[in-house]
């Protein structure tokens, strides 16, 4: 992304109908929509075309601009967490409306999901906690958090990127990263403690 680029500006016009901000907002963020949804769709193992990836960034621009979802959100700066777990929704459905993918009989939704079964101890709270009552405990956890940690927090375990890309991805400072995880990862775990639920 140019650093000349006023991305609250930029998203300004977009919410005004601005074309010309339009043009400029899918050239910026193009490579990481097709990020979010090749990632996505390679955590499920599924075969794709660039005719896939196609389609689901066309979808997920096209339903960004028909709904002016851009006016939703809050904090504009973090643009790029929102966006990737957008594409990541849009890869699912995509994949849903083609008969010849076979996905999960039920997906949780992006904002809620978190990959438990491969996260060492030493690593997260979140290790081998399988029952329907944890998988709740935790979706309850995350619902209650901004949506800014909402997105460190995905990007970290359910797209598994170091804190250097979710820093770079998010556009903000390494350090702010480690301090979020760092303190969700306690928080959950009191929180889980206190319902008795580990």
């Amino acid at each position: 992304m140019k650093a000349n680029i006023d991305i609250k500006s930029l998203i300004e016009g977009c919410i005004k109908k601005d074309e010309s901000s339009w043009s400029e907002f899918i050239y910026q963020f193009k490579n990481l929509v097709n990020w979010a949804a090749i990632d996505r769709l390679k955590r499920w193992g599924i075969e794709f075309t660039n005719d896939d990836i196609d389609d689901i960034r066309q979808q997920v621009f096209m339903g960004i601009w028909e709904k002016n979802r851009l006016s939703e959100i809050r904090n504009r700066e973090r643009i790029a967490g929102w966006l990737a777990m957008v594409a990541g929704n849009c890869a699912f459905n995509y994949i849903r409306s083609k008969k010849r993918f076979e996905i999960p009989a039920s997906e949780p939704s992006l904002e809620l999901e978190l990959k438990l079964e491969n996260v060492k101890d030493k690593e997260s709270p979140y290790s081998a906690l399988e029952n329907s009552e944890t998988r709740t405990a935790i979706e309850e956890f995350i619902n209650k958090l901004p949506q800014s940690q909402q997105a460190i927090l995905i990007l970290n375990y359910v797209y598994e990127k170091k804190y250097r890309e979710i820093s770079e991805i998010l556009k903000i400072p390494i350090n702010t990263v480690s301090t979020i995880i760092k303190r969700s990862r306690d928080s959950l775990k009191k929180e889980l403690k206190e319902k008795g639920v580990i």
